[in-house]
């Protein structure tokens, strides 16, 4: 009995160790909020979503000390955060007094601020307490210039053929490609400013890559006598001539200065053609094939 009792918990202990490597998800170790001595590339957590993010540019004081963060996730943090802080103001600077943290994340995400303004204009002099109360994070977006936003691609379709003449009778001329990838948005910078503080952050925004290019279809076509006899006069014009292209790859997008330009996107492939033809064909135009089948790659952006 000892002996089973004793395999019976092994059974459980490692249905258990199944469970927390396979089942049970694990959560994504937090690191913290911005501080004054927070870099470019630090990683650092978001007080609303508790998501973490990567820093992408940092305003700082006189000092070098840090002010706020921008990150990847397209939002500003301030590492003003806590109770003592000084939040610098060219109309004089606001201290943090309190600070109240998210119910979810348990970060701070809420700070009060308060300062103490002179007003001189009066005989004698009189000072008043001004209150301010912030989000230690929030949201900013800075828009692309204009032509740098990239796009433009499409979804496919038929490729015109040479102009045919009206002795040219009963042809066939099927020719389809895949979809062009669009053009990746150019680099950029743009200048990310938040209440209160008077220096601003320059973010930097990489160039994205273009979008590959689709593959051509595939096609798998059987041309009977049924479809009756098949004459061109004109030149290039074939009898019969099956494609399928690939689509052409987007564009990478442009940078400038120490930014590096993004990849063009890869082309797509030519489809699969089986073209299967009982049927008279004449031709007399140069270059003007009985049959063309082609299967092609697009080009890479």
């Amino acid at each position: 009995m000892v002996g089973t009792k004793h395999g019976a918990y092994r059974r459980i202990l490692s249905l258990c160790v199944v469970c927390l490597l396979f089942i049970c998800p694990l959560k994504e170790a937090r690191a913290a909020l911005p501080t004054a001595s927070t870099q470019v590339g630090d990683v650092v957590t978001d007080p609303e979503t508790g998501q973490n993010a990567t820093v992408t540019a940092v305003a700082t004081d006189s000092n070098g000390n840090t002010l706020f963060v921008t990150t990847d996730t397209n939002r500003v943090i301030y590492a003003t955060n806590q109770a003592g802080d000084v939040i610098p103001d060219p109309d004089g600077d606001w201290t943090v007094d309190s600070t109240s943290t998210n119910s979810s994340t348990g970060l701070v995400d809420t700070l009060y601020l308060s300062r103490t303004v002179t007003d001189n204009s009066t005989n004698p002099p009189t000072t008043r307490t001004e209150n301010k109360t912030i989000q230690v994070a929030s949201d900013f977006s800075v828009t692309p210039p204009p032509g740098a936003a990239g796009g433009g691609g499409d979804s496919g379709g038929s490729l015109s053929g040479p102009p045919a003449a009206s002795a040219d009778s009963n042809y066939i001329y099927d020719v389809l490609r895949g979809s062009n990838g669009g053009d990746g948005r150019d680099g950029f910078g743009g200048t990310v400013c938040v209440p209160l503080i008077s220096t601003c952050a320059t973010v930097e925004h990489a160039p994205e890559p273009g979008e590959n290019g689709g593959d051509g279809p595939s096609v798998n076509r059987t041309v009977s006598s049924f479809h009756g006899s098949i004459s061109t006069v004109s030149n290039a014009v074939a009898g019969i001539r099956v494609g399928r292209v690939g689509g052409n790859g987007g564009q990478g997008g442009d940078a400038y200065g120490n930014i590096p330009g993004a990849r063009g996107g890869d082309a797509g492939n030519g489809g699969n053609v089986t073209l299967g033809a009982d049927v008279a064909i004449s031709t007399s135009g140069r270059g003007a094939h009985g049959i063309a089948v082609q299967s092609r790659a697009g080009r890479a952006g």
